[in-house]
């Protein structure tokens, strides 16, 4: 490449970056477009802010009163849910076959699920 071709890539190199840098920095107004979408969308934002902002001040503005959770009536209650039933879920060794002969079933005695193992 002769020096002339070189000398002219460095001067176009330099205008173009000396114009993206004027474009990209120097026209920051330019860069922003509004229409009237956008417009309502900014009101719409607005209004929900405000409206936030109402709901916010109503929420700081109620007191709670935990006395109640402290009364002797409300620390005397008890559960009356039975307790949970424990077993174990899977096998001890997944690769063995499961034995054809017994099934379990469950059971509903008294208010309570049994697992039962029963021969078919």
């Amino acid at each position: 490449m002769s020096s002339t071709a070189k000398n002219l890539l460095i001067v176009l190199g330099i205008v173009t970056l000396s114009y993206a840098g004027y474009f990209f920095f120097v026209q920051e107004s330019s860069l922003v477009i509004r229409s009237s979408e956008s417009n309502q969308q900014l009101a719409q934002m607005l209004a929900r802010t405000q409206e936030f902002v109402g709901h916010r001040q109503i929420l700081n503005s109620i007191s709670l009163d935990t006395g109640v959770l402290e009364q002797a009536e409300f620390q005397s209650l008890r559960s009356f849910s039975p307790d949970p039933i424990e077993f174990t879920v899977g096998r001890d060794n997944p690769f063995i076959l499961p034995d054809p002969e017994q099934s379990q079933t469950t059971a509903v005695v008294n208010n309570t699920i049994e697992v039962v193992s029963e021969p078919e």
